[in-house]
């Protein structure tokens, strides 16, 4: 589970994924986490300890 302190580093994660090719599931509280196609994702980006990301 990859957790990241800022939105520069989430921003960092999400491109060195992208390069590589690695699908990578995006997680906020996990509170809608049963909704949609489930993500077949080698890794989690758990956003949890940030606050105030809207897009």
């Amino acid at each position: 589970m990859l957790r990241p302190r800022s939105a520069e580093e989430a921003a960092e994660i999400v491109a060195a994924c992208a390069a590589e090719g690695r699908p990578l599931e995006v997680r906020g509280a996990g509170t809608k986490r049963g909704l949609g196609r489930p993500v077949e994702a080698a890794h989690i980006l758990d956003l949890s300890d940030l606050s105030g990301i809207v897009a």
